[in-house]
C-alpha cells in the first residue's frame, strides 16, 4: 500500500485505486506470509480490495495452461504457475482470512485446477455474497466449469478484450 501513498495527497486527482494483494508462499511454515495486509487494508481513497492467486500465464503469451498443446507447438500446453495443493492452500488461506480472493485462470487446464480447488477449499461453506470469490479470464471455460463455480458461488469476471483480440 505504501507505494501509492504519494496519491492519496494529490486532491486534483479524483480517483480510487483498489489494487489486488498476491499472496506470499511460505511453505515451511504456513502458506501466507505474516507481512500480508489486513483485508481491506488502506483508506478511501487507496487499499487493497482482494486475494489475487495466479494460477496460469496468458494464452496469447502461450503460457495460459491447456489440456491440449498450442496450434504449431507439439510440445507446449502452457504452465500451471502452483500444483493443485498450493491453489488450494492460498484460496483457503485468503477465504479464511476474509478476504475476496480472485484467481487468474485463463487455459482450460487452469480452470480445471481452480473450479476444483474453490470445491476442496471452500468445502460446504461456499463463498458468502459479500465476498464474490471470481476467477478473472475463464478463456477456455466450458458449461461444466460454469455449473461447477455456480455450485460454490464462484463468480467468472471476463477480459472481453481477451476475446475480442485473441479469439
Amino acid at each position: 500500500m505504501a507505494k501509492y501513498g504519494p496519491v492519496h495527497f494529490v486532491p486534483q486527482i479524483p480517483w480510487e485505486q483498489r489494487p489486488e494483494h498476491r499472496p506470499c508462499v511460505n511453505e515451511e511454515t504456513h502458506p501466507v506470509c505474516p507481512a500480508c495486509p489486513a483485508t481491506v487494508a488502506g483508506d478511501d481513497m487507496v487499499r487493497a480490495v482482494a486475494w489475487k492467486v495466479l494460477s496460469d500465464g496468458s494464452n496469447q503469451g502461450r503460457s495460459g495452461y491447456l489440456r491440449e498443446h498450442y496450434v504449431g507447438q507439439p510440445d507446449n500446453r502452457g504452465h500451471a504457475n502452483m500444483d493443485i495443493e498450493q491453489c488450494i492452500a492460498l484460496i483457503k488461506a485468503g477465504h479464511d482470512a476474509g478476504w475476496q480472493v480472485m484467481t487468474h485462470a485463463n487455459g482450460d487446464a487452469a480452470l480445471d485446477m481452480v473450479v476444483s480447488a474453490y470445491e476442496q477449499a471452500l468445502g460446504d461453506q461456499p463463498s458468502t455474497a459479500d465476498r464474490r470469490h471470481r476467477i478473472e479470464h475463464c478463456s477456455l471455460a466450458s458449461s461444466e466449469h460454469f455449473e461447477r463455480m455456480a455450485r460454490v458461488a464462484v463468480q467468472p469476471s471476463f477480459l472481453m478484450n481477451h476475446v475480442y483480440y485473441w479469439g
